[in-house]
């Protein structure tokens, strides 16, 4: 369920945020902005990974969910939507990763769980 939201987050505001700002922004500038969006989340991925070593994805996981939350949250207010979604794209990126490689903590190489 949780890779299933994540990837319904990271799909959606990829696909809604020139939409969602064009109106504020202009069409040129809001799907020029999408550009940030994804570059914060190759940046979130590159940060993931120290990150991950840092902290337990018991931890990290939840607490990026968490913040990403928030940052949608906060793309509904005008003045702030844009610094929302380079947000969004920054705390997203470290989830997929950290959840594949804690899964695959918990199996054995037969392939069985180790719990």
């Amino acid at each position: 369920m949780l890779l299933f939201l994540y990837v319904m987050t990271e799909v959606g505001a990829g696909s809604w945020m020139t939409t969602h700002l064009a109106p504020q922004l202009g069409a040129r500038n809001a799907a020029a902005l999408v550009s940030g969006f994804w570059l914060a989340f190759m940046l979130g991925r590159f940060a993931g990974a120290p990150l991950a070593a840092r902290f337990a994805p018991q931890v990290l996981v939840p607490a990026s969910a968490v913040l990403a939350i928030g940052a949608a949250g906060l793309a509904t207010i005008p003045d702030l939507r844009v610094a929302a979604y380079i947000l969004l794209g920054l705390v997203l990126a470290p989830i997929f990763p950290t959840t594949v490689a804690w899964y695959g903590q918990h199996l054995t190489p037969g392939g069985s769980q180790s719990r």
